[in-house]
């Protein structure tokens, strides 16, 4: 297929800059850009941009309109590494190690989940510094050794109540750890983990990570109930509605960027992704608000059903890539058919 003939297709179909990059990031397109397709003239760049023009140390760093949530618009946007803005926001996370505004936004629960090891405020900024890919991962090679951890706490593990006991009606933990949401993005977007002993942890872990199907589990602080950002399989991979499509796409591309290879996951994506149907996606809430559990959508908005269509295409096709259930040349196939498809 002539990659030029795909790159003006996407050109006409008008995308925005940040999905007409991840498509050439996913198709391996040649690196011409387009005047049509500035990422730097994108909503959510733009708005980014002038919450960094503010005071910055008054920004939160959890949550929406956070430092957290402006790092992961940057980088799933596209936005070139050596963007000033970009180089602002990732030194000013690096810099804030120990800082009170660490808790703006998470309050002092963020130190207790990094005490527990269930990936608190250290975590989410090591998270912000692995997915920028702009600063070494030697800096935080303790966040990622405390991520393995997680998984070799899972691969020990006997049965599922060996991480919680029932209190209340509530499943508390034990105190020992389980892989989070933030230890996901540190794994997925760094390498010096990456060694054949590690990497077969993983894929163990979470083989028995699966199986046991562990349920939202809570940890007790003085006799509060805090809720870590989980993995609920029992809930995600069986998505029905806008949220969880949203949170299982999610999830899943954080695994394969990981290296996880395992059938009954290949599976799953296989039959969620032949049964899901985009028109089904009324309500775009979860996908375009980009905060630190939210946002996937690159188009600022899905008002044109063709670029609807297409920024959800790319998520389909990242998933089918990186799992080998599609070969580089069929996802190209499939984005051609795709636009040829959509009025």
């Amino acid at each position: 297929m002539n990659k030029d003939t795909l790159i003006q297709e996407l050109i006409e179909s008008n995308v925005s800059g940040a999905l007409f990059a991840a498509y050439r990031s996913l198709l391996n397109l040649p690196t011409e850009d387009s005047p049509q397709n500035r990422i730097q003239d994108h909503p959510r760049i733009i708005a980014c941009k002038r919450l960094l023009d503010g005071d910055i140390d008054r920004l939160p760093f959890h949550g929406a309109n956070s430092l957290e949530a402006i790092n992961k618009i940057f980088s799933e946007h596209y936005l070139p590494a050596s963007d000033e803005y970009y180089c602002k926001c990732n030194d000013h996370i690096e810099n804030m190690k120990d800082s009170d505004q660490m808790s703006f936004g998470i309050g002092k629960v963020g130190k207790y989940l990094d005490d527990a090891k269930f990936g608190g405020s250290m975590m989410i900024r090591a998270a912000c510094m692995a997915r920028s890919r702009t600063k070494s991962q030697s800096t935080i090679r303790g966040e990622i050794t405390e991520a393995i951890e997680t998984f070799e706490s899972v691969r020990d593990a006997k049965r599922p109540d060996d991480f919680f006991e029932i209190r209340r009606g509530k499943y508390v933990s034990t105190g020992k750890p389980i892989p989070g949401y933030y230890h996901l993005i540190a794994l997925a977007y760094t390498d010096i983990w990456r060694d054949e002993g590690n990497l077969e942890i993983v894929n163990e872990s979470f083989r028995k990570w699966l199986h046991m199907d562990l349920p939202q589990i809570y940890l007790l602080e003085r006799s509060q109930l805090v809720a870590p950002a989980s993995i609920v399989f029992c809930e995600w991979f069986n998505p029905s509605c806008e949220l969880q499509y949203m949170r299982w796409f999610d999830i899943v591309r954080l695994l394969l960027k990981m290296g996880i290879s395992n059938r009954k996951l290949t599976k799953n994506i296989k039959n969620t992704l032949n049964g899901f149907d985009a028109d089904a996606i009324k309500k775009s809430t979860h996908f375009m608000s980009w905060g630190a559990y939210t946002g996937l959508a690159l188009e600022s908005d899905w008002r044109s059903k063709k670029r609807k269509h297409l920024d959800l295409l790319y998520r389909k096709l990242e998933l089918q890539k990186y799992s080998g259930i599609l070969e580089p040349t069929d996802c190209s196939r499939e984005l051609k058919i795709g636009i040829s498809g959509i009025t």
